[in-house]
């Protein structure tokens, strides 16, 4: 909501610079998104939350400033003089739809242009003047809060608040025609003429020829009006304030500041008395005051009369025992609402520590190590990302017990997730369609499956960009398989591969993760048509890994080392795991082995495939020479023997 500083003052009578009330905002719980200069005044956007509609309006929001500064605001609103000479007939169908209406005639209007004050007042705040009917009730909402609506009485008959029948319409002030069925309406005796707390009709609409007016102010059930709005996808400066639940006992003031105002700038007479229809009155809301509650629920000591004195400025009343809650603050409702009243005028700040904090020992951050994963990530180049816990049912591929949603917000996404790989998917596919190259990204949070389990995720597609020593190319299966590789040496944990027997990932590229024995994960090609690119992705238990983790440490070799590249011809089917478990239990003196090159093809026998691994030799304790090197060799390539496994004749 836009305020106009100077506004604000006026009827603050107290000179506070701009700089002293952006300090007393966020203490009052409005939050400021900006200010701006406008004309020698200044507007504060301000950010006011959904459960305090008294704050949509000046006088609410003074309110509040003057009890926060001690001060007793009180704002009377002016009678009006009338002649009974009109009646009208106000009809409404349920009560609980439109609990209290309320209306008067003024007759005599001349529609021409505001005064000027007016005029800038309205548009400060972000509203278009229009003419001087129209910018008075625009006028009225924002300074009750309260919104208000003027029909041309040429266009009434009677008024008559109903529901939208079949197939009926209604072309509305933009001049768009509407679908109204079944939402709230004001008609007159045979057709709509505005749709209730939203906006009007334009053929009920003020114009120059206008001469009588009828002025509405009412209070509409809130749950209609937000199912209106949103239905006809249409948000107005009214619907917004209805939608927050309005002020029911602030019509007949609204009724008479608005008539005023018409009397006094637009040459208007009141021609009927104030019209009020009141089906279901509010029952008077009362907490029973209890002081010794209040300061426990404070930490404080406030006498019961300080408290009374806070309570009474915000315009509460206390009788005896009774805390009547005015029909503006539909938020208060237990006496844990009253505490955070009274603490908010006090000031938080100014309340008394009543205890000391003393640590016994070192405080336990047990999510340091998930902060520290996160660091970890970032460093190997991943994006963070935070992606919804709903997904499709049909994306997983496994058999799982699903939570199904009851009330999902997209048909389509009624469980929630058992992997977090399809809202990494769907994350990539928003950022590839709007031009982005290169996805790399992660995420760690909760899976259903079907208890809560913490899992990581990570993606990987579309090119690699170029880099001083590498051309841009595409990502592959190895690049996501050393993300992962280089996730568990800097865990310092050991892991062994199998080849997956998990649907989510295509099984030629595709290995599950062992660490004891124990599955924690897959990584590989992605099997999914989310994204046209090909993806490659990690989806692993974090909580699994990070329990095993541990600080291993050992002393640099000074030592050099020698290496051995030996390509094999290995049977259809065996593993790489268990070939590389052959070499390590027959050689000695090796510190690392890996796989550096697959190839099947041209002069490669039919039911083998060539791989060609490197071997590192070296002593802890002195040089190895080349003969050393030869000679394991040697003995791991006549052990593999033993399993159909030979050198490659090159």
């Amino acid at each position: 909501m836009k305020v106009s500083y100077e506004w604000l003052k006026e009827i603050l009578e107290k000179d506070l610079n701009p700089e002293e009330l952006l300090k007393i905002f966020p203490s009052l719980g409005m939050g400021v998104e900006s200010v701006e200069k406008k004309d020698g005044d200044y507007v504060y956007d301000l950010e006011i939350t959904p459960n305090r509609p008294d704050l949509l309006g000046m006088i609410g929001i003074v309110r509040e400033i003057s009890a926060y500064l001690g001060l007793r605001k009180e704002f009377e609103f002016p009678d009006i003089i009338y002649n009974d000479e009109a009646d009208l007939n106000i009809e409404i169908e349920d009560k609980n739809d439109c609990p209290r209406y309320g209306a008067i005639v003024i007759d005599n209007i001349k529609v021409m242009d505001s005064p000027d004050w007016m005029k800038e007042r309205i548009e400060k705040s972000g509203i278009r003047s229009l003419n001087n009917v129209v910018d008075i009730s625009n006028y009225v909402m924002l300074l009750t809060g309260h919104p208000v609506h003027i029909f041309d009485a040429e266009k009434i008959d009677k008024i008559v608040i109903r529901r939208g029948r079949k197939n009926e319409k209604i072309v509305t002030l933009d001049g768009v025609e509407r679908d109204v069925e079944d939402i709230l309406l004001i008609c007159n005796s045979s057709e709509p003429v505005a749709i209730a707390g939203i906006m009007g009709g334009e053929y009920s609409g003020v114009n120059t020829k206008t001469k009588r007016v009828i002025v509405e102010s009412a209070f509409f059930n809130p749950v209609l009006i937000r199912r209106g709005s949103k239905k006809l996808n249409l948000k107005t400066e009214a619907s917004y304030r209805f939608e927050r639940t309005a002020d029911i006992g602030i019509i007949p003031d609204v009724l008479k500041i608005t008539g005023k105002l018409l009397q006094d700038f637009s040459s208007g007479k009141v021609i009927s008395k104030i019209i009020d229809v009141y089906l279901q009155e509010r029952k008077e809301k009362f907490i029973i005051f209890d002081e010794k509650k209040i300061n426990k629920i404070l930490g404080t000591d406030y006498s019961k009369e300080e408290m009374k004195m806070k309570l009474e400025l915000l315009g509460f009343k206390i009788e005896g025992e009774k805390i009547i809650v005015p029909s503006s603050r539909r938020d208060v409702e237990i006496i844990e609402d009253i505490a955070e009243e009274i603490g908010v005028l006090t000031g938080y700040d100014n309340i008394k520590r009543r205890f000391s904090f003393i640590f016994s020992g070192v405080a336990k951050d047990e999510f340091e190590f998930v902060r520290e994963f996160k660091y970890l990530l970032k460093g190997l180049g991943l994006n963070e990302v935070i992606t919804l816990s709903f997904m499709e049912k049909n994306f997983e591929k496994r058999d799982l017990d699903f939570h199904y949603i009851k009330n999902p917000m997209w048909p389509e996404k009624n469980v929630m997730r058992t992997n977090l790989l399809y809202g990494l998917l769907n994350c990539a596919k928003t950022n590839l369609n709007r031009g982005y190259e290169t996805i790399s990204l992660f995420e760690i949070g909760n899976v259903f499956l079907p208890e809560q389990e913490l899992h990581l995720g990570i993606l990987l597609s579309g090119n690699l960009k170029r880099r001083w020593f590498e051309q841009e190319r595409r990502f592959n299966f190895y690049d996501v398989k050393g993300v992962f590789e280089n996730l568990i040496e800097n865990l310092n944990l050991e892991c062994e591969f199998k080849e997956t027997i998990n649907p989510l990932f295509h099984t030629e590229q595709g290995l599950d993760i062992y660490i004891n024995g124990e599955n924690i994960g897959t990584l590989g090609l992605i099997n999914q048509n989310i994204i046209e690119e090909d993806a490659f992705g990690i989806e692993l238990k974090l909580l699994k890994i990070l329990q095993e983790k541990g600080r291993k440490f050992k002393k640099i070799n000074r030592f050099p080392f020698l290496k051995r590249d030996i390509s094999l011809l290995v049977p259809d089917g065996l593993e790489n795991s268990h070939i590389i478990d052959i070499i390590l239990k027959e050689g000695r003196f090796i510190e690392k082995v890996e796989l550096i090159d697959i190839y099947k093809g041209k002069n490669i026998p039919e039911g083998f495939k060539s791989m060609t691994y490197r071997i590192i030799f070296r002593k802890d304790d002195g040089t190895m020479n080349s003969e050393e090197a030869d000679e394991i060799t040697k003995k791991i390539v006549h052990r593999l023997k033993d399993f159909n496994i030979r050198l490659r004749e090159m």
